[in-house]
Formats: C-alpha cells, sequence, structure tokens
C-alpha cells in the first residue's frame, strides 16, 4: 500500500493531494481531529478544484517516523503534506528538494503579511522557506503574586537586577524563588536570557547558533553564568538537576515557589485540581525579566514534498484556507494553541481560551525582545547539557570549557 505522495488520479478534473497527519491518533488527540475536520471544510470549500486526500499517518514526533520520511524522499515519494522541525526539514530538503514556500508568500504579500514576521523565517539562515509554521506559542514567566507580595516584592522583576533582588527577598521569606528541573525550564530560562541580551534576539532568530563556538559568544557565556548564579545562590529547589519536569512543576503547583517558565499550555493545569486551591487567582503570566519572549512553533510545520506545479498550486490553497483568520480561531478554541497570524478573538471566542495564555499571546506585539526557543539546536546538545551542567553548576569547570563541550 503506498503512503507517499505518489500522483493521485484526478476525479472530475480535481487535483489530489495526500497527507500524512490529517488523521487524529485516538479520540483524545484533538490537533488530530481539528486536522481531519479541516480536510472536511478544505474538501467542502474546494469541491471539483482541490481534493486532500488522508493517508497513514506519519509521526514526526519519533525517531521512527522521521526515518519513514527519509526513506520516502529517497525514492521522491514524499506526502504532498506533511509535518516536520526544523532540524530535519533541512537534510530532508537536502536529499529530495521540498517544496519552497518562500515565492508564494513574496508574491501575496497581503497574505504574507497577516502572519507574525518571526514565524516566517528561513531555518539557519537559509532563503527557502521549507515549511508553514503551525502555530505561534509565547513562553514567558508564570509568577506566584501572592509570594512576591508577602516577600515584599511589588510586582514581577523587569531586569537581571530586579530578578536578583527578588528572589533574595522570596528566599528570605522562606520560599522558593525560581522553579528549575535540569532541562525544560532550566533551558526556557536559558532562551530568556539569552534573548534579552542586547542583540540576543537578532542572534537566536539568525540561523546556526554554534557559529565560532559557543565558548566565544558573549551572549551564551553571560547567560549560562548568571544562570549558575541562580543556582549558587540558592535561588531554586533542591531538586534542580533531574531533568525530571515535575521537579519544577510540582513546587509551583503547590505554592511553594514563586515562578515557573514555561509555555501557555501550562496555563491550564494551574486552574486544575492537581494545583493548589486558589493558585490560578494569584497567578500572572508575564514577559521574563528584560522585557522578553520566547517563541515556540516556527521551528516546526506544515511542508509539501509536492513537485507538479498543479499540487503545488492545491497545497497553497490549502495554506491560505488553513491560516485564513476564520480557521485559525476554529483551530485556536479547538486546540487551545495560538496562530501565527494576526487577528481579534471576538468575546465569545475568547471565553473558549485561557486567560492567561490569551493576554501574553495578545501582548506579545509590544515586547522588546521576541525571540525562538532554543529548539533549533541538535538534540545531541541538550543530551550533552544533560550531563555536564549539574558538574558546571557545582563548580567541576569554568565556562569556556563547559560552553566547549556543545561544538561536537
Amino acid at each position: 500500500m503506498d503512503i507517499g505522495g505518489s500522483p493521485e488520479e484526478s476525479q472530475g478534473g480535481e487535483v489530489v493531494i495526500t497527507c500524512s497527519v490529517c488523521q487524529p491518533y485516538s479520540d483524545a488527540d484533538a490537533i488530530g481531529t481539528y486536522r481531519a475536520d479541516l480536510v472536511k471544510r478544505f474538501n467542502e470549500a474546494n469541491a471539483g478544484r482541490y481534493q486532500v486526500k488522508a493517508i497513514p499517518n506519519i509521526d514526526e514526533n519519533t525517531p521512527e517516523g522521521v526515518q519513514q520520511l527519509s526513506r520516502l524522499a529517497l525514492v521522491d515519494d514524499l506526502p504532498d503534506l506533511f509535518f516536520l522541525g526544523e532540524l530535519h526539514l533541512v537534510p530532508l530538503d537536502e536529499s529530495a528538494g521540498l517544496m519552497d514556500f518562500r515565492p508564494r508568500f513574496e508574491a501575496d504579500t497581503t497574505f504574507r503579511d497577516t502572519f507574525f514576521p518571526e514565524m516566517l523565517r528561513s531555518p539557519r539562515g537559509l532563503d527557502r522557506l521549507l515549511a508553514v509554521p503551525d502555530g505561534r506559542n509565547v513562553l514567558g514567566v508564570f509568577w506566584n503574586e501572592q509570594i512576591l507580595a508577602e516577600a515584599g516584592v511589588a510586582r514581577p522583576p523587569t531586569s537581571y537586577p530586579e530578578l536578583l533582588q527578588a528572589a533574595a527577598a522570596i528566599r528570605a521569606a522562606g520560599k522558593i524563588p525560581l522553579a528549575m528541573d535540569g532541562l525544560f525550564v532550566t533551558l526556557n530560562w536559558l532562551a530568556h536570557l539569552i534573548g534579552t541580551q542586547p542583540g540576543g534576539a537578532d542572534y537566536l532568530g539568525s540561523g546556526d547558533l554554534l557559529a565560532g563556538g559557543l565558548e566565544n559568544n558573549p551572549l551564551w557565556v553571560t547567560a549560562v553564568e548568571r544562570l549558575k548564579e541562580l543556582h549558587t545562590s540558592g535561588f531554586v529547589n533542591e531538586d534542580a538537576f533531574t531533568g525530571q519536569f515535575d521537579r519544577a512543576s510540582q513546587p509551583f503547583l503547590s505554592g511553594d515557589a514563586a515562578a515557573m517558565a514555561n509555555g501557555p499550555w501550562y496555563a491550564p493545569v494551574i486552574s486544575s485540581e492537581t494545583a493548589e486551591p486558589g493558585l490560578a487567582e494569584a497567578v500572572t503570566y508575564g514577559p521574563a525579566p528584560g522585557n522578553g519572549v520566547a517563541i515556540s512553533g516556527r521551528g516546526s510545520g506544515w511542508a509539501s514534498g509536492a513537485r507538479e506545479a498543479a499540487k503545488q498550486d492545491a497545497v497553497w490553497a490549502f495554506v491560505k484556507f488553513a491560516y485564513a483568520w476564520p480557521e485559525q480561531v476554529i483551530r485556536s478554541t479547538a486546540t487551545a494553541a495560538f496562530p501565527p497570524v494576526r487577528g481579534e478573538f471576538d468575546t465569545a471566542d475568547r471565553e473558549k481560551l485561557n486567560p492567561l495564555a490569551l493576554e501574553l499571546h495578545e501582548a506579545s506585539e509590544a515586547v522588546a525582545n521576541v525571540y525562538p526557543l532554543l529548539d533549533s539546536m541538535p538534540q545531541s546538545m541538550w543530551d550533552e547539557w544533560d550531563n555536564y551542567w549539574p558538574a558546571y553548576v557545582q563548580g567541576s569547570m569554568d565556562t569556556r570549557t563547559f560552553l566547549a563541550h556543545f561544538n561536537k
């Protein structure tokens, strides 16, 4: 059974394109269910011209899925619509030649300008746009304002010196200033500590972050030394090196930690039964100290192996349909994810969205520093981070030696 993008027979002049992420994995798969419904709406709106045919899913989040796409690329049989992250898109493009969306956007500037500008940057400084980003999640810092008030801190800190002062006051009041886990949450802080430095946001969005060696990059040197200082000053939980997310989440949800650097998907957890009663009312969600927010979603999105002009036209028609504001509203309310395009939610739709996440999403255009997460770095780097970060904080090596480990 063919599951790639081999030419489909036209039916009544319709151009049929294949999609390998357009079926839900389970009844609980909100994103997959939304995509299946999106295909139905697209097919109904384009009957007689374009049709999307759902083929067996290829899970881009697994090594097996990535390997399957790589095999299909070698025999020129990629699906016409699939999903993949930035790290894998570039080598796949080198072997198969993916559809370049950049000329389409440049020819339709009205549509292009509906996107937040950072969402259409090409990966690693390439001119080609290999995927259309699926969403725009704004990551800031959750703050427990009750803990701040009890420590005599009037508002969330807006700079690194203010962060140190606030953390000292919170620790003196008997609470944990910053919840950390050694990996995901800690790396969110690292992105903020890089992105809020002068030139940091441009650097994180520029392409190859490893160029020149991290130990020679003053942005990295300053960021990791500050991150280390937060640990050695006693401003984090005792088990901050485990790499286990719940080690950061648990003290924040129990009301023992003042700050949690995370994404909007965490907002519903704060309102859930797993959190301390009343926590949601005490929490605010805002930019990181230094007036910065990280953006996730740019690094992965809809990609295409279509080669024929007619199929590429059909793929582009699907993109324009999927990213029209009315369709993006449906997606946001169905999946709790925020769109990469601009628009205003009406009152009824706003009531379906988490207010904490919505507030930061809408405020993000006025934030001084907007930068991508570090998710374009090779996975092997984070394996090395997990190995060396505790030793670095504990004084076993200096900053240059620590950072040089990531140049392999």
